[in-house]
């Protein structure tokens, strides 16, 4: 039975819109650690000698970029050939074999990024405490952002009028009631409800 679900599962695998959907799974991951790195390599050029200011300007670098991400990923979408490339040779050539050569290169290569970036960045539980913080208020900021952009947040809320009769006169009469210190009433509102 084992034998028959692995076999459905790679067929499955194996189809052009599986990989085109772990490419662009791939894109976005690259993408992600891309706009990680430029947000670190410009705070680090921005950093002073005063927090305030250094969490000011982390914030408004990462929220920059994560708004702006669209054209970091437009940026890695043109290597989408090279990435679709990958994505099919690693799908085509797994084995148990293969997983773990590739699982210890890939650790391997991410434990020596990593201790190389110790030397760079010292790395204490203050650190780790504010960089939560400033994700937590940049995370915030961008929420707030996209619900304004869809419309679900407004700023300046407009005055809506509900009249329960359908009759014009009072409709006007309604509204000069609800607004008597913002209209002007002028001769061509008296024309109306004259009419």
């Amino acid at each position: 039975m084992a034998t028959y679900i692995e076999k459905v599962v790679w067929t499955l695998l194996k189809t052009s819109f599986t990989k085109n959907s772990f490419c662009y799974l791939l894109i976005s991951l690259i993408t992600m650690i891309l706009r990680t790195h430029i947000d670190a390599l410009l705070a680090s050029i921005f950093l002073t000698q005063y927090y305030i200011l250094n969490f000011i300007v982390r914030n408004t670098i990462s929220c920059f970029l994560v708004i702006n991400s669209k054209y970091l990923y437009d940026v890695v979408v043109r290597y989408k050939p090279e990435i679709y490339n990958l994505v099919r040779y690693l799908i085509n050539n797994y084995t148990p074999k293969n997983f773990k050569r590739w699982k210890r290169k890939v650790n391997l290569t991410i434990c020596g990024y990593l201790y190389f970036i110790t030397f760079y960045v010292e790395i204490n539980n203050a650190s780790i405490r504010q960089t939560i913080i400033e994700y937590i208020l940049c995370y915030t900021i961008i929420e707030l952002y996209d619900n304004y952009m869809k419309g679900e947040i407004k700023i300046f809320n407009s005055k809506e009028y509900e009249c329960n009769n359908s009759n014009d006169d009072n409709i006007i009469e309604e509204l000069i009631k609800r607004n008597e210190s913002e209209i002007v009433v002028d001769n061509d509102m008296i024309e109306l409800k004259n009419d």
